[in-house]
């Protein structure tokens, strides 16, 4: 196997003559240079797997040719171990600061030498296996997304047709209390399709980086009335109150409206479906100078603190239960999560088992 190369870069000669021997004896490919300007120049020719810098040198000094190696893209990962005379502490800081891996003070032990070479070459060594592995990862994931995104859209029209049909059919007058039971099972079972293959296209744009804000200033108190005068309709089926405060004046956010709805709507619909019936949901808006702050508290079951870390993770559920049977895709925190922060907001939650949940989205004033 071919040992590694290590450019050596130093105006002595018999410092050159010494590790280039010292070196070579241990199988490396050795290149002594003696000057900083060549070194730059020939760390581009053939790009070394190390280099051995002294810090005094006559046309560039070492902290000036490491600095120019690591804004080059060519050769800013290559490790650079300083090799000087020079003991003093602030001058090893400095050699730091540089971009240096080390720093060996001369006159230097062969042994010490070859044990910091062989160790940063190791470091660098897994350094190189861990980018290929994130490039491979990265790779993967967004074939992963393109895939998601492809079967989550080929799927909707096919599902879209069942959903219709079932309706159709519900609207037939000689079906028998059996024929529409099933026929609204399937309808139910279409409706959670579509809600999560909608999801899977949330994650896929947004994990891709297609995610695009059309952002506008909005009426907050009109905006949000809306979204709760709706889902108001919905906890009624199970009995739940929703209440809407709202702390005026409100300073002017600028947010998508699509998409800001979505990160409500996830909230308002998580809190009926495991709110118990006979309960209030708060939904409430104030600012300070800094943000406007948006809550949804229920009364429902609360979260563990042991599982809080799942809530915001893909595909992830709570041994949370909802109160009526409502399907849940695991996917929901994790979108909203994913639309605040592309807000540049917050999002928070505190719980407590047996008494509710409060989520908190705080967007930064503009």
């Amino acid at each position: 196997m071919t040992k590694p190369n290590i450019l050596i870069v130093d105006d002595t000669p018999l410092n050159l003559a010494l590790l280039d021997h010292i070196l070579s004896q241990d199988g490396y490919q050795v290149r002594p240079i003696p000057t900083g300007k060549l070194a730059l120049i020939t760390a581009k020719v053939t790009i070394p797997d190390l280099i051995l810098l002294d810090i005094m040198m006559p046309d560039m000094n070492g902290y000036e040719v490491c600095q120019k190696l690591k804004e080059d893209q060519l050769t800013k990962d290559i490790p650079v171990i300083f090799i000087s005379a020079i003991n003093e502490t602030s001058d090893k800081v400095r050699a730091f600061d540089a971009g240096g891996v080390d720093y060996i003070v001369k006159p230097f032990q062969p042994q010490e030498v070859l044990a910091r070479v062989k160790t940063h070459l190791e470091l660098r060594s897994l350094q190189i296996q861990l980018q290929a592995s994130n490039y491979n990862l990265k790779k993967l994931n967004e074939e992963k997304n393109h895939f998601l995104g492809m079967a989550a859209h080929d799927l909707r029209n096919p599902i879209s047709a069942i959903h219709s049909m079932s309706d159709l059919l519900l609207c037939e007058n000689n079906l028998d209390p059996e024929q529409t039971e099933l026929i609204s099972d399937i309808k139910s079972a279409t409706d959670f399709m579509l809600s999560l293959l909608k999801d899977l296209l949330d994650v896929s744009a947004i994990e891709s980086g297609k995610l695009n804000l059309q952002l506008e200033s909005v009426d907050i108190k009109k905006y949000v009335e809306r979204i709760v005068k709706r889902y108001r309709m919905i906890s009624k089926l199970k009995n739940i109150q929703i209440k809407f405060e709202i702390k005026e004046p409100l300073p002017p956010i600028s947010i998508d409206r699509n998409k800001f709805e979505q990160v409500l709507v996830n909230l308002l619909t998580n809190a009926i479906k495991f709110s118990h019936s006979d309960t209030i949901i708060q939904v409430s808006v104030t600012s300070d100078q800094n943000q406007v702050l948006f809550k949804v508290e229920d009364h429902g079951q609360g979260i563990p603190t042991s599982e809080r870390e799942k809530l915001f993770k893909p595909f992830s559920l709570t041994s949370v239960k909802s109160t009526a049977g409502e399907p849940s895709t695991g996917l929901g925190l994790a979108i909203t999560q994913k639309l605040v922060l592309a807000h540049d907001g917050q999002i928070s939650v505190e719980s407590e088992v047996g008494k509710g949940s409060i989520f908190s989205v705080s967007i930064p004033i503009k």
